[in-house]
């Protein structure tokens, strides 16, 4: 892994022509069947979106039973690359101007997880893990990779829309998260995010009752964890099986999005 880049993010179209040697992409009518050398790469997608593609996916929840689980699978983790998958929104509206432009990309994202920056992060919550299974406590430890690309994804083409831009501009990331238990994901809408309980509240009234008694039955029984990895972000993509990681990412993007219509077009600002 020493020559991938920290978080490599690649483009689903160049994914497809030009994959990893550890991938072998299946085409043919419909969606593209993909299998990898589970020895090579640790695949953890589940989205909607991409799940049907990788059907020897592990998912994005990993469930572990015993002391053994725990160390098999924190052992893959660490010693080969992580393979997510992230959908990216973006919506700009520009100074004096009554339009909103929306910007989409659907990536696969590659973190080189024996990166000293990247495992470093990774361990504190390993090691956390660790200590609750071998003391037979419930636990659920969240690594997402959701933040850092936001923010990459949001300052994407600020140059072109103005210094005032970034004060105008929202993203969205979603997907590139795993999580690590021995009992069950916490349900995000009852969490910490105060839009997602409200929304929760006016579209379910029983969740007055149930949401307050799911959060102590929570904190009583489960430590949950949730740790937002940092590290930079590069382009990556492979010729002749050899990866090639490249720093000018928000340029390529910015060509990619010109030249393939990523850019979605624009809608009246409300």
């Amino acid at each position: 892994m020493e020559r991938l880049p920290m978080i490599g993010l690649t483009l689903t179209q160049d994914f497809l022509s030009t994959p990893p040697p550890f991938f072998q992409v299946h085409c043919g009518i419909g969606d593209p069947s993909i299998k990898h050398d589970r020895s090579q790469v640790t695949v953890c997608i589940s989205s909607t979106k991409h799940k049907n593609w990788f059907p020897d996916s592990m998912g994005s929840v990993l469930k572990v039973t015993s002391d053994s689980d725990y160390e098999n699978l924190v052992q893959g983790l660490l010693s080969r690359p992580l393979f997510l998958d992230v959908a990216l929104e973006r919506f700009t509206a520009p100074a004096c101007e009554n339009y909103q432009k929306t910007t989409k990309a659907d990536m696969f994202v590659t973190v080189n997880t024996a990166h000293p920056v990247i495992k470093s992060q990774l361990l504190k919550v390993i090691d956390e893990g660790r200590t609750l299974i071998r003391a037979g406590k419930k636990f659920a430890m969240k690594i997402t990779f959701n933040g850092v690309l936001k923010d990459w994804f949001r300052s994407l083409l600020a140059g072109d829309e103005g210094l005032l831009s970034c004060l105008n501009t929202v993203a969205f990331a979603e997907n590139a998260s795993i999580v690590i238990t021995n009992t069950s994901e916490f349900f995000e809408p009852y969490g910490c995010n105060p839009s997602l309980i409200c929304c929760t509240i006016c579209c379910l009234p029983c969740c007055l009752l149930t949401c307050p008694l799911y959060r102590l039955h929570r904190i009583l029984t489960t430590t949950d964890r949730k740790v937002k990895i940092q590290g930079e972000i590069q382009y990556l993509n492979w010729v002749d099986g050899v990866p090639h990681a490249q720093s000018n990412c928000q340029f390529i993007m910015h060509q990619e999005v010109r030249r393939r219509g990523i850019y979605s077009g624009s809608t009246n600002a409300v």
